[in-house]
């Protein structure tokens, strides 16, 4: 399964209008469109579980979650992420967290 949330992104959100224009234009069909979004989707998880090999830690008071459907939503006040280089203070964030897909590796 591959999890849709990263169309809330920015880019995730800039890919489906411009899929939307596409398609008003009648330059590609609503079924291309749906197939691309699917890509999408497959891709980014792909990528973000083999291609990402940043750190990152994070303190903050946590003020809601919640587990629904194997999926944790927290919210969190006066946050601060480090990772080796930087560190990010924000007074509200949203953190949902899904489990991952075991990836077969492949070998060299």
């Amino acid at each position: 399964m591959d999890y849709q949330h990263y169309r809330c992104t920015t880019l995730g959100q800039t890919f489906q209008d411009t899929l939307d224009e596409l398609v008003q234009a009648e330059k590609i069909t609503p079924e291309m469109a749906s197939k691309a979004l699917l890509r999408f989707d497959k891709t980014i998880n792909e990528m973000l579980a083999t291609k990402f090999d940043r750190k990152i830690t994070f303190k903050a008071d946590l003020t809601t979650y919640r587990y629904v459907d194997d999926v944790w939503t927290m919210v969190l006040e006066n946050a601060v992420f480090e990772d080796r280089n930087d560190t990010f203070k924000v007074d509200i964030a949203k953190l949902v967290a899904c489990e991952a897909p075991t990836l077969k590796k492949k070998k060299k």
